[in-house]
């Protein structure tokens, strides 16, 4: 970023020169320039300074009772308005304050040339950068720095005298400043109206992400009791089906004893058997033909014979 220090006179040319070798410690990602020391020898003046003008992205103005009005103050400050989109031209007031400004650089935010009003300075700048710098880096860099730019100003100023009242002004000059201060007025309303309007939709943004953010707190919870409940089932279905099982297993333990049972019982058997035929041999008699009776004994022990 580009800044170009506009000056008039004197102390406004000392001031702006510390100014200069001040914000260059202070402010490292600006550009500073100001005439005194950037114009070659062989340049034509006029032409060095606009050409400035036409690449500049902020234009602080060195301002003092005496040259407030000065037409040079007016010519640059009126180009950089004019160069930018957004009027980024501070009045920088040595020995007057902001308030005291009758001359159109009143239609800018001037800033006082004292401790706050500088810091207020230097923290605008390094909003305005590509990579700003946090805050606290920047006030502890302020504070170390800001006794070398109090000396300096302090001893440019040391000859200024305080005027001795009201300068006599003209019936037009107080209508301009009148006009001035309406069309302030009027831009502070408008920038405020705007700023409400900003604000109010955020405000309903705002409501409209709350109301999403609880609808959707609220789904997560009842997918979360879904899934417990799913978790649930999943567990008893798994203690039925071990208790299903269990039985099962019973149920094979048994069969496989009764098995073992009868198949025990059929062998005994077969040794009962076995051991009944041993015992019985087969007589004559039962061994006869079939169809014949075997002969029968009479009282007499004699046989006697079918008729």
């Amino acid at each position: 970023m580009k800044i170009f220090i506009s000056w008039s006179g004197e102390p406004s040319r000392q001031v702006a020169r510390a100014l200069r070798d001040w914000l260059s410690v202070v402010a490292q990602h600006v550009e500073l320039w100001m005439s005194e020391e950037e114009i070659q020898s062989g340049t034509r003046w006029n032409d060095s300074i606009a050409s400035s003008l036409d690449v500049t992205n902020f234009g602080i103005v060195c301002v003092t009772r005496a040259n407030q009005s000065a037409p040079w103050l007016m010519f640059e400050a009126g180009a950089l308005a004019k160069r930018l989109e957004q009027a980024r031209v501070v009045p920088l007031c040595i020995d007057l304050e902001p308030s005291d400004i009758t001359s159109p650089l009143h239609a800018f935010q001037g800033r006082k040339l004292d401790r706050a009003g500088m810091r207020r300075l230097v923290n605008e700048l390094s909003d305005l950068a590509e990579n700003p710098r946090p805050r606290e880096s920047i006030d502890t860099l302020f504070d170390a720095m800001w006794p070398r730019l109090e000396a300096a100003v302090a001893e440019a100023t040391a000859t200024i005298t305080a005027p001795s009242g009201e300068p006599n002004r003209s019936a037009e000059s107080m209508l301009a400043e009148l006009v001035t201060r309406v069309r302030n007025i009027e831009r502070d309303t408008e920038n405020r109206e705007s700023h409400q309007m900003e604000t109010r939709l955020l405000g309903e943004r705002v409501e409209k992400m709350q109301i999403a953010l609880f609808s959707a707190k609220r789904e997560a919870e009842e997918a979360v009791a879904r899934a417990h409940v799913a978790m649930n089932d999943h567990h008893h279905a798994d203690a039925r089906t071990a208790a299903a099982l269990t039985e099962v297993q019973l149920l094979q333990a048994t069969v496989a004893k009764l098995r073992h049972e009868l198949e025990a019982a059929e062998g005994s058997n077969r040794v009962k058997i076995k051991q009944g035929a041993i015992r019985s041999p087969a007589t004559p008699e039962s061994r006869a033909a079939p169809g014949h009776l075997p002969p029968t004994t009479t009282p007499g022990n004699r046989p006697q014979t079918a008729p």
